[in-house]
């Protein structure tokens, strides 16, 4: 399976409506260029006004993708997966990753055990590959992916840098810290689910717990920071 390549997109912003083509009033668009996608998420990260033409552009990219094309087909039906159905709600989200952690403590209730090994299963079970050498976006407000090795929990990632910035706000604001978008780079197949159904389009791949996440470099940028790390079994 070949890994979705998000290099060379660009995007363009701004400009005169198309129909003034031609006139002397007509102000083309101005044109950014991302060679590689730390690029891309750097830019985001300064000009967060930019956020829907770098998701289109994304999308653009993905949508017509054969790996992409596959994972839909490889995808279980919601019925199929009750825990991952269940842990893609708010209010069982963070049930989960607290089980999860408590595992990992040897800490956790029968309830919790029961959970973790649920959704677990459902993920090594999943026919959805994530091959070596794909690039994942998750967003958090702490860098303990990188620090805790292996990671005691589950990683929702997303193809799309602008899902994993709203997640990042989101949990910043609950904890008030300033939010992290992880660029990951996979350096070996991983089993995942294909998350991407229904009204949340958010290009999902979610990975099981107790993957490590090696740190290679980070950047700190006006919006939220970047880490970028490596990630595997």
């Amino acid at each position: 399976m070949t890994p979705v390549d998000f290099a060379n997109l660009k995007i363009l912003v701004g400009g005169s409506d198309s129909r003034l083509v031609g006139t002397k009033s007509y102000q083309p668009p101005t044109q950014y260029d991302f060679p590689t996608p730390l690029d891309a998420v750097r830019h985001l990260a300064e000009n967060a006004d930019h956020e829907n033409q770098i998701r289109s552009a994304f999308e653009e990219l993905l949508k017509p993708h054969s790996t992409v094309k596959k994972w839909k087909t490889q995808r279980e039906n919601l019925p199929a997966t009750p825990h991952f159905a269940k842990y893609r709600h708010n209010k069982h989200y963070d049930k989960y990753h607290a089980a999860a952690r408590a595992c990992a403590s040897g800490s956790a209730s029968t309830e919790e055990q029961s959970l973790v090994s649920g959704l677990s299963q459902e993920i090594k079970n999943s026919k959805v590959s994530v091959p070596a050498g794909q690039i994942l976006f998750h967003g958090c407000a702490n860098s303990s992916l990188s620090s805790s090795l292996p990671y005691p929990t589950f990683i929702s990632t997303t193809l799309i840098p602008t899902v994993a910035y709203y997640h990042a706000k989101k949990r910043g604001i609950q904890t008030n810290t300033k939010p992290i978008v992880y660029i990951l780079t996979a350096i070996e197949d991983l089993k995942a689910i294909w998350g991407n159904s229904g009204n949340l389009v958010e290009w999902e791949l979610l990975l099981d717990r107790g993957l490590t996440c090696k740190f290679i470099r980070s950047f700190s940028q006006q919006h939220f920071d970047i880490i970028e790390a490596s990630i595997s079994n």
